[in-house]
């Protein structure tokens, strides 16, 4: 489970003064809420200072949020306390990527599962973006190519170099249970033989069809390979 820890708090919220953030004190243990006496000096009238002294329980002298917290409970603090904006998408995307892209890697190694095609699909989120950022540029839209470009950089920032994630990729394939493996591709063998699929050309109409069923992957490359696996199978 991916956590959120004091660093990582100070980095989401953007933090330069932990003991008066706003009306909160960031410290070690969790997120407090400032003591009515650290913040009567705003001059607040009572009904200002009762909202700032809000708390879930009460008790001021709990942390409203606990290090380490969940992705869950850090959810729950923005929506009780109406933080919403406060953090940025890239900014929780660069706090936890580390963490996610370790944990996805060691699920996949506990269960035999592969996490990988999700980070395909931000490589494929980026060659979109690099699409409108050349036809905003073309177009003279300044103010839309480097808002564009922004998001590229940002996705530049983000992403595993790409050959990492090929390895990996080719790892977890590896890792596949050969019995799982030899089923997948009779049932590929089964389908190709009931479509009547044409022995030259079939993975352009394979693709073709993935792509109206709104699957982005696998591409050309990877149905070819997989198809002539399939037909090479030999009868048991």
């Amino acid at each position: 489970m991916v956590t959120i820890g004091y660093a990582d708090f100070i980095k989401l919220f953007r933090v330069d003064n932990p003991d008066e953030y706003d009306r909160f004190a960031i410290k070690g243990d969790g997120v407090y809420v400032r003591q009515p006496n650290e913040i009567e000096k705003l001059n607040l009238i009572p009904t200002e200072l009762a909202e700032l002294t809000m708390h879930p329980t009460g008790d001021l002298s709990k942390p409203v949020l606990v290090f380490p917290c969940s992705m869950d409970e850090l959810k729950e603090f923005v929506e009780f306390f109406g933080l919403h904006g406060y953090i940025g998408a890239f900014d929780m995307l660069k706090v936890i990527k580390v963490k996610a892209f370790t944990e996805a890697s060691a699920r996949a190694t506990e269960e035999g599962r592969n996490y990988w095609p999700i980070v395909s699909g931000l490589y494929s989120l980026k060659d979109s973006l690099n699409l409108r950022y050349n036809n905003a540029s073309k177009q003279g839209n300044d103010s839309r190519a480097l808002a564009v470009r922004e998001m590229i950089d940002e996705l530049d920032a983000l992403l595993p170099d790409k050959d990492d994630v090929v390895a990996q990729s080719n790892d977890d394939d590896q890792r596949q249970d050969p019995r799982e493996r030899a089923t997948m591709l009779r049932i590929i063998r089964a389908l190709d033989k009931l479509a009547s699929l044409p022995n030259r050309g079939a993975t352009k109409s394979i693709e073709k069809q993935l792509e109206v069923l709104g699957f982005s992957t696998p591409k050309e490359d990877t149905i070819r390979n997989v198809i002539l696996e399939a037909r090479g199978m030999r009868p048991d």
